[in-house]
């Protein structure tokens, strides 16, 4: 589930890629962004169980539940423990893991908090990456109180926050540096995802980066015609340097186009000394990522007359923004804009039977008495098949059962929820034994999830 695009933020570059399985149903993956109190962004990645309709609506309830809980408080793990308790009449919701971050540009000082989720991490100018400590908190269901955990985002670093669809194997080389465009970065690394051996889930990612604050713009020109075109691109070249892309740009300069022309053909009587005469043009970036310009001149307002061919310029200013208001007075003219832009999102689209599935070792499910082996990659489908079983060897939770995972190369979050729901309805003289390779992907992604289980490495064995 896609958002528009990502805000505008006059103190953070933002981008956001996601891998979408083409040829599989609609996954529960979901990811957004939001302006917050005293100029911080909020971060938000998540994924409910299950695929189809009912997926989709229940990211659709929870990405509102999200956004409207941090829009009043910015403390993530406040706002995940309010979320729970909403997942707690939204059955639909249970079983949900989320990654909730909020960044402040200034100090570039961040929290955090995971809900069965990947936590975030940093990665450096020369691409070396620094994983934030996990919370400790499972999935939405598993617990209701969870905590924030804190970081600081130093100069040309960038926060990710990426779904268990983009794993960082332990050891892994550094990533390319995060230099230049943030997007084009963004999208590369999720490339990388997309042509990956074994990918059978959707993968979403966010990245933010601060950025120097952004200057307003201050322009004062006499009335003149030139006026009109001087102003435009004045206008534009300061919207490329907010980051603001050309069909928003091209809007508001379009809209502020014809309001200059407006001022210099209708605010002065003929005859009038340009000398005298003055368009005053101011412009920021709040940190509510929304445009205001301001266009002011000290002329007198005068009725648009009904000319043929004429008289579509405010009623076109109009179309082209969020908001438009002009005052007038005896002193001119202002009229004041308010427009929010989007920055796009990069979406790889990959079918799931091609060459990236492929490649990787299929998924496999070794059988015997009490014991379930698991190899290769396990999706959606794969999961349903585990999930009936692991009944079956458990004999519904009434039998003692051991799940090996330390052959699985990949665990898509309904693998995850089919495990996570035998281990809780196991009896308590049967339990179910969840086994994994230290290190390994579904070590992680366990960890992650808040699923106790026992590790091996080396001959060595240990709880997690």
């Amino acid at each position: 589930m896609l958002p528009l695009g990502v805000p505008v933020h006059p103190g953070l570059d933002v981008a956001a890629s996601a891998v979408v399985q083409e040829d599989a149903a609609a996954g529960g993956d979901w990811f957004d962004t939001l302006p917050v109190d005293d100029g911080a962004l909020a971060l938000v990645a998540g994924d409910v169980v299950g695929n189809g309709a009912s997926a989709l609506a229940a990211a659709g309830q929870l990405r509102s539940a999200v956004l409207l809980a941090v829009s009043e408080d910015a403390d993530p793990g406040r706002v995940l423990t309010r979320v729970a308790r909403y997942a707690e009449v939204v059955p639909e919701c249970a079983g949900a893991s989320i990654c909730l971050a909020v960044v402040r540009p200034a100090s570039g000082a961040f929290r955090y908090a995971v809900a069965g989720y990947p936590p975030p991490f940093v990665v450096d100018r020369t691409g070396a990456t620094t994983p934030q400590a996990p919370t400790g908190d499972g999935r939405l269901g598993c617990t209701t109180t969870y905590v924030s955990g804190a970081g600081v985002l130093r100069d040309d670093e960038v926060l990710l926050v990426a779904s268990d669809g983009f794993q960082l194997p332990a050891g892994r080389d550094p990533l390319p540096p995060p230099a230049g465009d943030l997007d084009a970065w963004c999208a590369q690394l999720l490339h990388r995802v997309a042509t990956a051996p074994g990918l059978v889930d959707d993968a979403v990612l966010l990245g933010v980066r601060r950025r120097p604050p952004l200057e307003p713009l201050e322009l004062r020109y006499p009335a003149l015609p030139d006026t009109v075109g001087v102003v435009r691109h004045e206008v534009a070249a300061w919207l490329r340097r907010a980051g603001v892309e050309p069909i928003d740009s091209s809007a508001v300069v379009q809209a502020v186009s014809e309001l200059a022309s407006n001022s210099v053909e209708h605010a002065y009587p003929a005859g009038t000394d340009h000398r005298r005469t003055e368009i005053t043009v101011t412009a920021g970036l709040t940190t509510a990522c929304v445009v205001e310009l301001d266009l002011r001149d000290n002329g007198r307002w005068r009725p648009p007359e009904p000319v043929a061919g004429r008289g579509r310029g405010l009623p076109m200013s109009r179309e082209f923004v969020d908001d438009l208001r002009i005052d007038t007075g005896a002193s001119g003219t202002r009229c004041r804009l308010r427009h929010r832009p989007f920055g796009s999102t990069s979406v790889l689209s990959e079918r799931r039977s091609g060459r990236a599935a492929a490649a990787g070792p299929p998924f496999a499910l070794d059988v015997s008495d009490g014991h379930v082996g698991v190899r290769g990659a396990v999706g959606p489908s794969a999961a349903d098949e585990l999930r009936l079983v692991l009944g079956r060897v458990s004999a519904a939770g009434t039998r003692a059962a051991t799940v090996d995972l330390a052959a699985v190369t990949s665990l898509c979050s309904a693998a995850v929820e089919a495990i996570s729901s035998a281990r809780t309805g196991a009896r308590g003289e049967a339990p179910l034994q969840i086994v994994a390779g230290a290190g390994t992907t579904a070590d992680r992604v366990l960890t992650w999830a808040g699923i106790p289980h026992q590790v091996h490495e080396s001959g060595r064995e240990g709880d997690h």
